[in-house]
């Protein structure tokens, strides 16, 4: 942007004979003034008379206005209100707002498009959109809801813990370990199952083994929400010494739900079939490389959480 240039009005002396009158002294004088006035009024706001601009190098301070219309003007290319960090009109692209805050009545900050190089971060409260686009990545934390048609144009990725890992330990005889589901636990889980060395020890599971169990459990700070669905993949079972174990399981090794221990208050689940476990390894064959599936999806059922089974798959 060019430097502004202040303005120095002309005026001339009025003359008319040798002798002046005292009112066209008066006169000259009220010019001068007059004078003075304009152009400190134009010299300070920095008037451009010729491009019509006000504040044209040093920004104003403060305007107080009950309205501020802009109109547009198709033969200026970045027409518009901008809010930029410098004057400088390379520097158009690059502005910032520190903070555009709303009257307690309610008042709305009304766009037509909202371009944003950065975060839009609300801490209260709720932003509408008819239209929202996004070119790279969109995050939400929280509950998403759809409320019309979700249609997908590309494929979709399913969250997935590729390497979760839970170690049963032997209890007076009964061998568990504990899931905690949490509502950020992924969709998929695949599931490699550690047993103790006071489980399996030497090629051989322990003597007198009565019951072999994962358990799910709803976890305390986090817990899953209603309509959650869990892919539980079972990969692997290995030994303490992470070696794949080929022996035929004692008995057979169960995933059951109901035995919540960490929840505050405690929530009891519930399959909705009333099993009391679904089987994720059988006693009468070898486990090694064992692969079972189970589709599950927690719902609310007369204020009791249940586990729906949706699918069970079984790979030899």
């Amino acid at each position: 942007m060019a430097t502004f240039n202040e303005y120095i009005l002309p005026i001339k002396t009025i003359l008319q004979t040798s002798y002046i009158p005292v009112a066209f002294e008066d006169m000259n004088t009220n010019f001068v003034y007059v004078k003075d006035a304009f152009e400190d009024l134009i010299n300070n706001f920095e008037v451009d008379i010729i491009n019509v601009e006000i504040g044209k190098t040093t920004p104003i301070n403060l305007m107080n206005s009950k309205r501020v219309q802009i109109v547009h003007d198709s033969a200026i290319s970045n027409y518009g209100f901008h809010l930029r960090e410098s004057l400088d009109l390379a520097s158009i692209g690059y502005f910032r707002i520190a903070e555009i805050s709303v009257g307690v009545l309610g008042t709305e900050l009304m766009v037509d498009n909202l371009n944003l190089n950065g975060t839009l971060t609300g801490t209260s409260g709720s932003i509408s959109v008819q239209t929202l686009a996004s070119t790279d990545t969109l995050t939400v934390g929280g509950l998403t809801t759809f409320n019309g048609l979700t249609k997908f144009e590309a494929g979709i990725k399913e969250s997935y813990e590729g390497d979760l890992e839970v170690i049963l330990t032997n209890t007076a005889n009964v061998c568990s370990g504990t899931i905690d589901l949490t509502k950020n636990t992924a969709k998929n889980l695949y599931l490699t199952i550690k047993v103790d060395s006071n489980v399996y020890s030497g090629g051989s599971f322990a003597v007198g083994i009565t019951e072999m169990k994962v358990i799910l459990d709803v976890a305390a700070a986090y817990p899953s929400v209603d309509g959650q669905r869990f892919n539980i993949i079972v990969v692997d079972l290995i030994d303490s010494t992470n070696t794949p174990i080929s022996t035929v399981l004692p008995v057979a090794l169960k995933l059951t739900v109901g035995e919540q221990q960490s929840a505050s208050p405690a929530t009891t689940m519930y399959y909705t079939d009333n099993r009391s476990y679904c089987t994720l390894l059988p006693a009468s064959i070898a486990a090694v490389k064992y692969k079972r599936v189970f589709a599950l999806q927690q719902i609310l059922d007369n204020t009791v959480t249940k586990l729906q089974v949706l699918n069970e798959y079984v790979a030899a």
